[in-house]
């Protein structure tokens, strides 16, 4: 939040919503798939800053995504559920539901943290939007309020 996006906070949701529209079920997440299995867009050793990059999960305002980019590049310096840093973990999340049999949309979200406690979460199988049945492989990521 305010650590990197400073007064561009509001386009926190709108670029999570841009992540979510290109997971999302259906024929949003077989295409990520597709892609992901001929082109390896999330890979290991790629940072999750990159692989948004390439799929233009980006703001057209130029200085939202300056600080957007910024703030995805910071994940490699936070922990995760497991030994890798938040980026690694995102990536390893991916490539893993991607490449299964029966990939689950994904649903990017935040939650507020310090910067003591910064941790990228990912749950696995979640309903984690109320109005839709589907069961999402759900990647919050900390932010630090202003």
């Amino acid at each position: 939040m305010g650590q990197f996006m400073k007064q561009d906070d509001y386009f926190i949701e709108p670029l999570l919503d841009i992540l979510n529209m290109r997971f999302a079920p259906g024929p949003a997440i077989r295409e990520m798939a597709t892609l992901q299995k001929r082109f390896g867009i999330f890979k290991i050793g790629r940072s999750f800053r990159d692989s948004v990059r390439i799929i233009n999960a980006i703001s057209e305002d130029r200085r939202a995504n300056q600080r957007w980019l910024r703030l995805l590049g910071w994940l490699r310096q936070v922990g995760s559920d497991s030994d890798q840093n938040g980026s690694e973990r995102i990536v390893s999340a991916l490539v893993e539901n991607l490449e299964a049999r029966a990939p689950k949309p994904v649903h990017f979200t935040y939650h507020v943290s310090t910067k003591s406690n910064a941790q990228v979460r990912i749950t696995p199988n979640i309903a984690a939007v109320s109005f839709m049945r589907d069961r999402f492989l759900t990647i919050s990521i900390p932010l630090i309020p202003k």
